[in-house]
């Protein structure tokens, strides 16, 4: 039986799974607040962070304005670029002050990663969005999975800024003053050359901070175990993390999901499974668990049982489930519903060989 939402009058049936049913885009309620959100990262009182949008701009490959009018109206006339935004806000630091931050220097210091990520997820969330925030750690920035777009666009709108490289494009610690102050003053000036030159010494700059990013929403419990396998830092939970940002963010590539599910599965059941086998693969895995099922046994039941046959069998499913291979016979890209099944699958089975649910007897 499907609960009634809080606070509701609706009755029926229909009506109370039309207000459980996901919406697609930026619903009218949504819109207001998430343009709130992007103008505080992207603003500073009258003025355009432009180390941010910079950065933003060359990650997508589009010029983007330096009086904020002018963005935040393009934020509004156009979703994909608003959520682009707030992709961006959610993976780089919220920290840091300059010349133009005036609540800054005051003292009214930015929301932490965390509690900026929560208030979206709140937002999201209230107008039932099929978007979700995903926590993906603690980490180094890459640019990985950012949308993949022209690189080399100055913000500027002209042409003849020369090509970067975008997994070079590391945005900048706020903290890194120096570098900030000299890049609003070259804003000021409107000083073409040098804004260029100073926003690319920024950007390059690694950083390390809690990230998170926006994706397709999943069912809760799955979302809770591939966060939890994600937090423990560990090879197999960097192989899930790509997994689920492949799979589930809004530039997806599902083979390549795929791929890493079957690896994160792999490094998890290593040491369980064949800890001798430096060439162990998922299928070999397989094989010695067929082979000898009384040899590992689960917190369901003992060793050989049908529990551990269920295991086997998700492994199968994730190593049969997509193309590993150039067979004529094979499809050549996997199914969004598919890849869902193996990710979801992997972040189980990972859950499961990490906390010794699976086991040697």
């Amino acid at each position: 039986m499907i609960p009634k939402p809080p606070w509701s009058k609706r009755k029926d049936r229909k009506s109370i799974e039309e207000f459980y049913a996901l919406r697609e885009g930026i619903p009218g309620g949504l819109k207001n607040s998430l343009m709130d959100f992007a103008a505080r990262y992207f603003v500073s009182g009258s003025q355009v962070r432009v180390e941010r949008t910079e950065h933003l701009a060359r990650l997508i490959g589009r010029a983007l304005p330096r009086e904020w009018p002018e963005l935040l109206n393009m934020f509004w006339q156009d979703d994909d670029l608003l959520l682009d935004a707030i992709d961006h806000a959610l993976q780089y630091p919220w920290k840091g002050r300059s010349y133009l931050d005036a609540a800054s220097l005051l003292g009214d210091y930015p929301p932490s990663p965390k509690s900026a990520a929560l208030e979206l997820k709140s937002y999201l969330d209230d107008a039932r969005s099929v978007y979700d925030v995903f926590p993906i750690g603690n980490r180094e920035h890459d640019d990985q999975n950012l949308p993949k777009r022209t690189r080399g666009v100055s913000i500027s709108g002209n042409d003849d800024v020369s090509p970067v490289r975008g997994d070079e494009h590391e945005l900048g610690e706020f903290a890194i003053q120096d570098e900030l102050d000299e890049l609003a003053l070259a804003a000021m000036r409107r000083d073409k050359h040098e804004l260029d030159e100073l926003s690319v010494r920024a950007i390059q700059a690694p950083v390390r901070g809690d990230e998170y990013r926006l994706g397709y929403r999943q069912p809760q419990e799955i979302r809770e175990l591939a966060e939890d396998a994600i937090s423990d830092r560990s090879r197999a939970s960097e192989h899930l993390r790509r997994a689920w940002l492949s799979a589930f963010s809004r530039e997806a590539d599902l083979n390549a999901a795929c791929i890493e599910a079957v690896k994160a599965i792999e490094s998890a059941a290593r040491g369980i499974i064949e800890p001798n086998n430096s060439r162990a693969t998922l299928g070999s895995m397989i094989r010695a668990m067929e082979s000898k099922p009384t040899k590992w046994q689960t917190d369901l039941g003992s060793s050989g049982s049908e529990d551990l046959k269920t295991i086997i069998g998700m492994m199968k499913m994730v190593w049969k489930g997509h193309p590993r291979h150039g067979n004529p016979d094979d499809l050549i890209d996997v199914s969004l519903e598919r890849c869902e099944m193996i990710v979801h699958s992997a972040a189980l089975l990972v859950h499961w060989f990490l906390s010794g649910r699976v086991r040697q007897t």
